[in-house]
């Protein structure tokens, strides 16, 4: 129970990340660039870390993935401590955007006291392996009630990628976005 638990807090701290950040890009790639990234990889790389911050909270659900995403939570976590670290060396304590909008704070050591903490979750994960099934725990327990919980969670991130500007309803016809094709004949 301690792994599905651990898996289940770095999931949920992993997913407002990311949708935070996908919320507010502009704020996200300013953090970036605060962190020293040159300004034309500042965009790709906030949008790249909130992708991949909710990959690997996708990932630590499932049980067939746990281990997957308890791996990446401590690769993104590494990261993170490793760019506020190098900040904090340099005698700057730019704004985390850790969380976007959500919060308005500058790293400290205490940033890395909470990375430390999520990564010793992703330790236990990790060390818990794939046992305990999150959605069975949920209680997602039949196939009508799994594809309508599915279905829900599916429309919910379309929802948050189309406020974000990343999900565009004529996007399969310029391919410059992700498409939603019930949208698209």
């Amino acid at each position: 129970m301690a792994g599905l638990s651990a898996r289940l807090v770095l999931a949920a701290v992993l997913a407002v990340a990311a949708i935070a950040k996908l919320s507010d890009r502009r704020r996200s790639r300013e953090a970036f660039v605060a962190f020293g990234l040159p300004h034309r990889l500042a965009g790709p790389a906030a949008l790249a870390a909130a992708l991949a911050e909710l990959v690997v909270a996708i990932l630590l659900v499932p049980t067939s993935t746990a281990v997957a995403g308890a791996l990446g939570a401590l690769v993104l976590l590494a990261a993170f401590s490793a760019m506020v670290a190098g900040a904090l060396a340099r005698g700057s304590a730019p704004d985390c955007g850790c969380f976007g909008s959500l919060t308005d704070s500058r790293v400290s050591g205490w940033t890395l006291v909470r990375n430390a903490l999520l990564g010793g979750l992703a330790i236990v994960a990790l060390v818990a392996g794939p046992v305990d099934s999150a959605i069975a725990w949920m209680g997602i327990c039949t196939a009508p009630s799994a594809r309508d919980t599915i279905d829900s969670s599916v429309n919910w991130v379309r929802c948050r990628l189309r406020r974000a500007g990343i999900w565009s309803r004529r996007a399969s016809r310029t391919g410059s976005a992700v498409s939603d094709s019930k949208e698209n004949p």
